[in-house]
């Protein structure tokens, strides 16, 4: 990534805005193929418009939000899942296709993330990469499986990832965010979006796990930036 960075400005001005447009734009579908679902909000208006005008990669839709609030988000049609699929081979990103029938808590997941590394740029750090939930979830299923020991393969799979077991359950974090801070030491946080639909135990659980917690209820309040930004990077 330094060495892309070095190489986008030894080149002319044009050239490297075209380099630059072509990679916020190719970064914005993967990160719509990976997250299934984003606010029109959280895309930049000039790269959503450049997506547009490439033509029948995103489809705009809208989703009913609690209080029927209107929500406006995109994802990706079958030809942005291949293109998706091929930026991802390209730059070495693991991709993979999935069905959601939680939109807008997905919504609430991809706004966690990108205020979490907002705040990782912010503090001189950058995001390297994302786990979601789906897949550790799958990598879960296959260490079982038909497993004989299934609590100890339980534990095994824990250990290997750096996650907690609580009531006999391994804690999985809706995204992990791999990231390098301002030192260049190679660090992850684990993100929770919790709703009204989690209990007290539940979100009990996901905090003795680790995972910074994000309420739906209060994510979009203002807080102190500097004491939330303590907050997620565990300062």
């Amino acid at each position: 990534m330094e060495h892309e960075r070095e190489r986008l400005y030894t080149m002319d001005r044009p050239r490297r805005l075209d380099l630059e447009r072509v990679r916020d734009d190719n970064m914005a579908l993967l990160d719509i193929g990976r997250f299934l679902v984003i606010s029109r909000s959280h895309i930049n208006a000039r790269t959503l418009d450049r997506m547009v005008r490439r033509g029948h990669v995103i489809c705009s839709r809208h989703i009913v939000g609690r209080g029927w609030k209107r929500i406006d988000v995109v994802t990706l049609t079958d030809r942005g899942q291949q293109e998706a699929e091929r930026i991802a081979l390209q730059v070495r990103e693991p991709f993979s296709r999935s069905q959601t029938s939680h939109l807008e808590h997905d919504v609430a997941v991809y706004g966690a993330y990108r205020d979490f590394a907002a705040c990782v740029h912010r503090a001189g750090g950058r995001v390297t990469g994302v786990v979601l939930e789906r897949d550790l979830r799958s990598g879960l299923v296959k260490s079982v499986g038909k497993s004989k020991d299934m609590l100890g393969d339980l534990w095994r799979f824990a250990q290997a990832h750096d996650l907690h077991i609580r009531s006999g359950a391994v804690q999985l974090p809706d995204v992990r965010v791999l990231y390098q801070d301002a030192n260049g030491q190679e660090k992850s946080k684990d993100l929770e979006v919790v709703t009204e639909s989690y209990s007290a135990a539940s979100v009990g659980a996901k905090t003795s796990a680790g995972f910074a917690i994000y309420d739906t209820n209060s994510m979009h309040r203002a807080r102190d930036e500097r004491s939330h930004m303590a907050d997620l990077l565990g300062h």
